[in-house]
């Protein structure tokens, strides 16, 4: 029996996906647990694997269509077997459409149609080379009239290479852009004794149990500790919306973390309810499902502050964008030796360094100033 299979919805907030990759063709044998297709949302790649045995009779989108979620993708079924009745409705050709050519039996993909609009290229001069004779988008490409040897020369001279930017990276500088721009941020930085830190994970890492403790690392601990201290200062774990503040009852932390497809800020929610180890676990986790790009979208939004660490990377001060609408970012700083005067001697301390932005429609110096150790 024919069987429609739809865009996976990936986290409540997703409307709809981009469609990157076939992994079969039609009228090609698909199996249960074969890759069937991958998509992608703002933040993260799938793959979706048949459910299912039997041929694929008819896709209905092609690589690089923004898909509706929970939209019939295409059709698995028994050779022979009709699949007009899952065409999805915005398939259809409007009515006007169908007027002008009332005799057009040509198959077309969205995409194809839409780049045949914006480039005021007739499709039904194409050759489809699409399944059953459907007219794709490089079909309707293909129409455009070459371009002068010269212009394509002036485009190939050069010491540089030309990359778009992806959909991710296209996102992130449209929200830093909004937050550098749209907010009167202050940064104060400074810096606090991290020996009993230092001990305290030396402690840990010598724990020969298998509980997990051994893997606590100084930002796990830096997160843990801010989770608490934010519950003292509401307007730091806020969000600033239109002319008023969300005071949050809860600490919704944001670890900011590098990934192949750029910054990503996944939410550890009710931090402050939260244990040492199991922050430290979970903070694992999403990292890692980040980088490996199956993050669930939900896990991207909620954050009510964010921290930042570049001290890995040896980084002394850096001034963080806020993660708009919250009020403010912790930024963590490597550790440097230092000096200090104690009991009329000098004594040398690791220092761990820290820089806090914040809004300064919301927060106030001297709040952020208490803040701080």
């Amino acid at each position: 029996m024919a069987t429609p299979i739809v865009m996976p919805k990936q986290g409540q907030t997703v409307e709809q996906c981009i469609l990157t990759v076939w992994h079969k063709e039609v009228g090609e044998e698909v199996y249960e647990g074969d890759l069937l297709f991958s998509y992608e949302t703002d933040k993260a790649a799938f793959d979706e694997e048949a459910t299912i045995q039997g041929i694929l009779l008819e896709t209905f989108f092609e690589e690089g269509d923004e898909v509706p979620v929970l939209t019939n993708i295409c059709v698995i079924g028994e050779e022979g077997e009709d699949t007009l009745e899952f065409r999805p409705a915005t398939l259809e050709e409007p009515a006007s459409a169908r007027e002008e050519s009332p005799t057009e039996t040509r198959k077309i993909s969205p995409r194809a149609r839409r780049v045949a609009m914006e480039m005021g290229l007739d499709y039904d001069q194409a050759s489809p080379t699409g399944a059953e004779g459907r007219i794709v988008s490089q079909d309707v490409v293909a129409l455009e009239p070459k371009k002068a040897p010269a212009a394509q020369v002036e485009q190939t001279v050069g010491d540089y290479r030309k990359v778009e930017l992806s959909r991710a990276r296209k996102l992130i500088g449209e929200r830093m852009s909004a937050s550098a721009s749209a907010v009167p941020r202050v940064t104060l930085n400074t810096s606090f004794n991290a020996s009993e830190l230092l001990d305290l994970r030396k402690k840990l890492k010598a724990d020969p149990s298998e509980n997990g403790l051994g893997q606590i690392t100084l930002n796990d601990m830096v997160i843990y500790a801010t989770s608490r201290t934010l519950l003292n200062y509401p307007e730091l774990n806020a969000h600033l919306v239109d002319d008023h503040l969300r005071l949050f009852d809860h600490t919704h932390l944001g670890v900011a973390c590098d990934t192949e497809r750029g910054l990503m800020v996944p939410t550890i929610f009710d931090a402050d309810e939260k244990s040492l180890q199991e922050i430290a676990v979970e903070a694992k986790s999403l990292i890692k499902q980040c980088r490996q790009g199956v993050i669930s979208p939900d896990y991207l939004q909620g954050g009510t502050f964010t921290v930042t660490n570049l001290g890995p990377l040896g980084i002394e001060s850096f001034s963080p964008l806020i993660n708009l609408p919250q009020t403010a970012i912790l930024g963590v700083n490597s550790i440097e030796w230092k000096i200090k005067q104690a009991d009329g001697e000098f004594i040398h301390y690791p220092a761990m360094g820290l820089s806090l932005t914040f809004d300064h429609r919301a927060v106030d110096g001297a709040l952020g100033a208490r803040f701080l150790p």
